[in-house]
């Protein structure tokens, strides 16, 4: 691997990662100019762009190439430790106090072995109560995907319908339904528009 730096007439420059010294493949680019890093990609749009040609929905690689992979190092099958990618905004007006709003995590949905079975849980952060211990900044388990593709709103552990919902959503759903209502009850029915 070889470091190239370069810049234009106006003086903005980048310093490159190439695989030869033809300069033929960028692996990595810092745009000193901008600040935009790009992972094979010559002209990063962003401030983190990475390029790759792209995965099969159906591809059962453990782990393919052309992604972004997040990894969590905690060794073991854990149902409540995992890789999270986090949203963060200020949570002042002055905007300091920097603050995660929302994260996508996975975790383990099994803590045996040969199954890598995941778990996918979105939440958003707010005061509230989760672990019975007081009120305090926590993430909520919003939306939980399971391996075996049920969900759960408002729950964590293992739905056993194809879509688990904590509490009521509607009562009444005729102003949204029509005469085709379905009220959505507690871990009782499935529901469909």
């Amino acid at each position: 691997m070889l470091i190239n730096t370069r810049a234009d007439a106006n003086g903005t420059g980048s310093i490159q990662s190439v695989s030869n010294s033809n300069n033929s493949h960028v692996g990595l680019l810092l745009d000193t100019s901008g600040g935009n890093v790009g992972v094979d990609k010559s002209f990063p749009t962003a401030k983190f762009h990475v390029l790759g040609t792209g995965n099969n929905l159906d591809d059962y690689t453990p782990l393919a190439a052309q992604s972004l992979v997040i990894e969590a190092s905690k060794g073991g099958r854990n149902t409540n430790i995992g890789a999270q990618l986090e949203f963060a905004i200020p949570c002042n007006t002055d905007g300091k106090s920097l603050w995660g709003q929302g994260r996508i995590m996975t975790v383990a949905a099994y803590t045996g072995n040969n199954n890598a079975s995941g778990k996918m849980v979105m939440g958003t952060r707010r005061n509230f109560n989760k672990l019975g211990t007081g009120y305090q900044w926590y993430y909520g388990n919003d939306l939980t995907i399971d391996g075996d593709g049920k969900m759960g709103i408002g729950k964590l552990t293992q739905p056993q319908q194809l879509m688990l919902v904590r509490s009521s959503i509607m009562e009444n759903c005729k102003p949204c339904l029509g005469d085709s209502q379905k009220v959505i009850r507690p871990g009782k029915e499935h529901f469909w528009v």
